[in-house]
């Protein structure tokens, strides 16, 4: 709990009552996720499509996550492209779940995120629950650190929003890609809970708003130990 507090206390310090959240993308292209009857069965099919319509300002794609568990054994990724937003039908509905194969695949890589925002600029997650720690077998992966959500930039800088979210996780629910070239990361109105840490900031900007981000010990947790 220590932990956690600390980087809660961080992130209140540098807000200001003179930034307001950025407005999302607009809604653009809709394209539907589920197991049946969607325009794909699964987020990452959704997302390699929309990399080959090169996404951007002009471009814009939403990807919604009809309600339901959407497991996933592999880490997903943006593809390092923008102008994104993966909305769900809320907390509880929608979960975006991290499976127990999960874990055990990236239990020899130093570090893994289950869903990879990094490099990718304008992307809103919005009414998910985002979950890669309830399926945790244990003991597993003790030199890798386990991130649900990886943000931040790569070689440009970035503007991500988590609004209206649940993010369970391990080593760190929100982990910030280390980087000096700077960016804005959002989160609104969100429950952030990790095992080691809620968030973990390196040199963005990191606006909170109403939000609930705390650490949850629990013994046996797979991943490194961070302290």
């Amino acid at each position: 709990m220590k932990r956690g507090l600390i980087w809660f206390f961080a992130v209140a310090s540098s807000l200001s009552l003179l930034i307001s959240p950025e407005t999302p993308a607009s809604p653009g292209k809709l394209i539907t996720v589920c197991p049946s009857g969607c325009d794909y069965s699964d987020l990452q099919s959704a997302l390699n499509y929309i990399h080959t319509q090169v996404p951007g300002p002009t471009n814009v794609y939403t990807v919604l996550l009809e309600a339901g568990i959407h497991s996933s054994d592999s880490s997903i990724t943006l593809n390092g492209d923008g102008y994104i937003n993966i909305v769900g039908r809320g907390i509880g509905a929608s979960i975006l779940q991290a499976s127990a194969l999960w874990f055990q695949n990236n239990a020899g890589l130093s570090e893994a995120n289950f869903l990879n925002l990094v490099g990718s600029t304008h992307v809103v997650l919005q009414d998910l629950t985002i979950d890669a720690r309830s399926l945790d077998p244990g003991g597993v992966g003790t030199g890798t650190t386990y991130r649900t959500v990886g943000v931040g930039p790569a070689t440009v800088p970035v503007s991500q929003t988590i609004k209206g979210c649940e993010v369970l996780g391990l080593t760190s629910a929100v982990h910030e890609d280390a980087s000096s070239i700077g960016g804005t990361v959002d989160i609104i109105t969100s429950r952030i809970i990790g095992d080691r840490n809620g968030i973990r900031i390196y040199g963005t900007l990191w606006h909170v708003f109403s939000s609930d981000i705390h650490a949850e010990p629990r013994s046996g947790a797979s991943g490194f130990p961070t302290s």
